[in-house]
């Protein structure tokens, strides 16, 4: 039985109204996508085999600066030159290109 299964059954088995009201919405909220990844199964290029690491490691950090207030928003700029120079836009590029090249689209970045 999977952890899911038994937060379920617990689920299930509760006769605390309040837990019950907020089993409803939570349950609700999981049913949404609020994130489409359109490269999901879309098998890695090169570039995300020697870019991707450092690239996601910088994503991270900065993420979590901008989040805590260790990084000003109106860095922001900066941050998406940085991210292009560490490679994050042919990055970006080579997946889009291999989506492109499977999917038989056009898809672009905007960037």
């Amino acid at each position: 039985m999977s952890r899911v299964d038994i937060q379920n059954k617990i689920n299930a088995a509760t006769k605390d109204t309040i837990q019950i009201e907020n089993n409803r919405y939570i349950d609700a909220a999981a049913s949404y996508t609020l994130i489409s990844d359109i490269f999901y199964g879309i098998p890695a290029t090169d570039e995300q085999n020697t870019l991707g690491p450092d690239v996601a490691k910088y994503e991270v950090e900065m993420f979590l600066k901008f989040v805590t207030g260790g990084e000003p928003l109106s860095n922001w700029d900066s941050y998406v030159e940085t991210w292009k120079k560490k490679g994050g836009k042919s990055l970006l590029d080579s997946k889009i290109k291999k989506y492109n090249e499977l999917k038989a689209s056009n898809v672009s970045a905007g960037l």
